[in-house]
């Protein structure tokens, strides 16, 4: 009964591993805490990395504009900045 109430829920694997908590001789709620705090921990860390590459992308894009800014105003050729930074003309200007 648990298999069929759970596993459209949360899924087969973690539905088999809920049972198999429960044959242990877990209690029903401390075993689902204990899921529930995984599942929550680990999309934690995976929205935590996500934010890190994020912020790394931006940083990255940051640095590009301002040496960009930094050859128009030394008058390097603007189609020679396009092609190291790889911007747009519309971005340079």
């Amino acid at each position: 009964m648990i298999y069929y109430i759970y596993q459209e829920k949360i899924g087969e694997e973690k539905t088999k591993e809920l049972i198999e908590k429960l044959k242990e001789g877990e209690n029903m709620k401390l075993a689902v805490e204990k899921m529930l705090d995984r599942e929550y921990a680990a999309r934690d860390r995976k929205s935590r990395q996500e934010g890190r590459e994020e912020g790394k992308q931006e940083g990255k894009k940051e640095a590009v504009l301002i040496l960009a800014k930094k050859m128009v105003k030394e008058k390097i050729d603007i189609n020679l900045i396009m092609k190291i930074t790889g911007l747009k003309k519309e971005q340079l200007m």
